[in-house]
């Protein structure tokens, strides 16, 4: 595919709500998001036009919406996350979006260090994730809000 038919934009509430309805199956479930109502209920960052501009992208391919970035700092470190409409998924697209998400941090923190969290579990992605440059530099557990897991931490090396 050709670069530069993907573009990120500033995530849209309409945009929010959709990843809301967008359901994994098997153990990829723990991705699942609630509904929107309780999201603006627990005032997370998606739910506020503020927490959506200053952390979340939209990342179209061809015109149409197939995933969502986040990206944010924790002690002078850029963190990204990304999720992938479901149907998207294992379609080879994961190295394009992450590529793109990794421009759009490089824009707004030029010189930081990026890093992604991943779980164990989560193979497809951490191969996508080393595949263009991230190499695992930790293993721990983490308590989420969905429960604890275990955690590879990568670090872009490029």
């Amino acid at each position: 595919m050709n670069k530069n038919i993907i573009k990120c934009s500033i995530l849209s509430e309409e945009q929010a709500k959709e990843i809301c309805t967008w359901r994994y199956e098997g153990e990829y479930a723990v991705y699942n998001f609630p509904e929107w109502s309780e999201i603006v209920k627990n005032r997370w960052g998606l739910s506020t036009q503020d927490g959506r501009k200053s952390q979340y992208v939209a990342i179209d391919l061809n015109n149409e919406f197939v995933a969502y970035g986040r990206i944010f700092t924790v002690n002078d470190q850029v963190f990204l996350g990304v999720g992938v409409k479901p149907i998207k998924c294992g379609n080879g697209m994961g190295s394009i979006i992450m590529i793109k998400l990794i421009e759009e941090a490089q824009s707004r923190y030029r010189d930081e260090k990026i890093f992604v969290e991943v779980r164990d579990f989560n193979k497809r992605a951490k191969r996508c994730y080393e595949s263009i440059g991230f190499r695992v530099i930790d293993k721990y557990w983490k308590n989420t809000l969905f429960g604890g897991d275990n955690f590879y931490l990568l670090k872009y090396m490029k």
